[in-house]
């Protein structure tokens, strides 16, 4: 969590509102300090960036993404929003949206929004996936299921897809199913998904 957004990282659309003179140097040397790692440093260069410029979709993006590399989702899915009420049809910023919405618990935003891309591109087996993880945390298991099902159609070898439908099947009272899947996982290449689904399958 969150497979999705590993492949999110598309640069903004074209805008109609270009950043200000003032945000634009901000914007620049915030990016060039994100790169280094010295996400502080970034952080209050984007912050004047958003200060100078406050409808720069380029300003809050960039910052969104910092605030979610030093664990502040809220301030990251805050602006998040406005990036993505500004636009819409820009996939990675949705991406990042509900992913910074799970971490920050509001799991009904974020299924929301992993819908809403679904809806324009359903190709994307870790997009279901996390999907199906957002509607697990609201204990909602048929619906995630049913993401957890389609993420195997797409990818049938994943490991963690077999991990979570195992698990929405033991909260369905399906043992039998659940155990099918979990033994899948349980072989898994990914060593933290194998130990998960072996120490559900063995109970220690």
């Amino acid at each position: 969590m969150f497979s999705a957004c590993s492949h999110a990282g598309a640069p903004p659309p074209t805008q109609p509102h270009r950043p200000s003179a003032q945000a634009v140097p901000e914007i620049k040397t915030g990016v060039r300090a994100y790169k280094h790692r010295s996400y502080k440093i970034a952080l209050e260069h984007f912050n004047r960036a958003v200060k100078a410029d406050g409808q720069s979709v380029e300003a809050r993006y960039d910052r969104a993404l910092t605030y979610e590399k030093v664990h502040n989702y809220k301030g990251a899915a805050a602006d998040l929003k406005t990036v993505v009420r500004a636009r819409p049809k820009w996939t990675a910023a949705r991406l990042h949206l509900a992913a910074a919405q799970y971490h920050a618990r509001d799991f009904a935003g974020s299924a929301r929004n992993f819908d809403i891309a679904l809806r324009a591109n359903g190709k994307n087996w870790r997009v279901w996936l996390d999907d199906g993880v957002s509607y697990y945390a609201m204990h909602r298991y048929a619906d995630a299921r049913r993401r957890f099902a389609r993420a195997l159609d797409l990818s049938p070898k994943s490991g963690r897809a077999h991990f979570w439908l195992g698990m929405s099947y033991a909260h369905l009272h399906d043992r039998a199913k659940a155990r099918a899947e979990l033994a899948l996982a349980a072989h898994s290449r990914d060593a933290i998904v194998r130990t998960a689904a072996r120490r559900e399958l063995t109970g220690r």
